[in-house]
């Protein structure tokens, strides 16, 4: 059948575990359908067809709240089958052991629709284990907005990655880096991540889309710093890159200081190679000292023109712009030695 629109987009904020009271509800005229009900549970609800879902937490509050605007539009008289399957499902969940503590820090499996158009499904799924973030220093482990800006842009400009090799710095749960492999058409791509447990997670996520290694996309460790030659060669080997992408990567002092030594290593290793870089500006201090610190190593800083969609617009990647979202292309002013 064709779907309308808001369910489209009510499925897609849903399988990102976008908040319960940012959720654009479907509205009545939908719920009294039958067709529109049996979407809903198909594509949303249903334990046999989607087999990574949300939290059950999660699952639990919104079914619950999308069972009583259903019965509070069709005043309690709602019959058949798919509202039935819906109905059993709630009961299922509410069976079932939901203390796990607040979504923000459960485990989950997300689902990014990588698309401008609702009528369009290019999913990523991830494994995010949120629960490490808590009380710990490891951001590695979700997606954060800046990920998501840069995705935007990057899908709204495909010819950056296509057929070019991609590096990624701070992969995280290597969401950018299979977005360009997947969908992208990027020739390889090499995901790092200074954090052991972060590469194991991101190569569980590389499964997950259907990537191997030999699929031309892999998950490796690589730290940062001046003394990038042995590390490189140990985790990366020879192979060169054409652009270079990291979101969400500036927000620790000394992090900071070594990231901005290892994009000096990189581009003077190779001078053409573009570095885009996303980030939420929540820590402007470090932002500064970030600046202070490419301009001391020869890299210069310049912001891409590339505005934030208010989260009513958005139709997928959904993220908040409370915090101001900032794309810069990083690129080496050293004049090239002359023999």
């Amino acid at each position: 059948m064709d779907v309308d629109e808001p369910l489209l987009l009510f499925r897609s904020q849903y399988l990102q575990c976008v908040d319960h009271d940012f959720l654009a509800w479907p509205p009545s005229t939908l719920l009294r359908q039958p067709d529109a009900l049996q979407f809903l549970f198909r594509r949303m609800f249903d334990t046999e067809k989607l087999l990574h879902r949300p939290p059950v937490q999660y699952e639990l509050r919104i079914l619950k709240t999308l069972v009583t605007k259903i019965e509070r539009v069709t005043g309690q008289g709602v019959s058949g089958s798919p509202f039935q399957n819906l109905r059993r499902r709630l009961t299922d969940l509410e069976n079932q052991e939901t203390s796990q503590g607040p979504l923000a820090t459960q485990d989950a499996y997300l689902t990014y629709n990588c698309t401008s158009s609702l009528s369009s499904w290019r999913p990523v799924i991830l494994h995010e284990s949120r629960s490490r973030i808590s009380g710990s220093s490891r951001t590695g482990h979700r997606t954060w907005e800046g990920a998501l800006h840069l995705a935007s842009y990057l899908l709204s400009s495909p010819s950056i990655i296509d057929g070019l090799r991609v590096l990624e710095l701070g992969a995280g749960t290597g969401f950018l880096s299979i977005l360009c492999r997947k969908y992208l058409n990027a020739q390889y791509v090499t995901a790092t991540d200074g954090d052991d447990m972060v590469v194991a997670e991101m190569q569980e996520n590389l499964l997950l889309n259907g990537r191997r290694e030999s699929d031309n996309i892999v998950a490796r460790k690589l730290w940062w710093g001046s003394d990038l030659s042995g590390n490189w060669r140990e985790r990366v080997g020879e192979t060169e890159f054409d652009v270079v992408i990291a979101a969400d990567v500036i927000y620790q002092e000394e992090a900071t200081r070594s990231l901005v030594q290892a994009l000096r290593a990189i581009s003077d290793r190779q001078p053409g190679v573009k570095i885009l870089m996303a980030n939420a500006l929540r820590f402007p201090n470090i932002f500064e000292i970030f600046r202070h610190e490419c301009e001391y190593n020869n890299l210069s800083i310049h912001v891409v023109k590339y505005q934030m969609t208010p989260p009513p617009k958005q139709k997928a990647l959904f993220y908040s712009t409370a915090m101001p979202l900032q794309i810069v292309e990083i690129r080496n002013c050293r004049k090239p030695e002359t023999s």
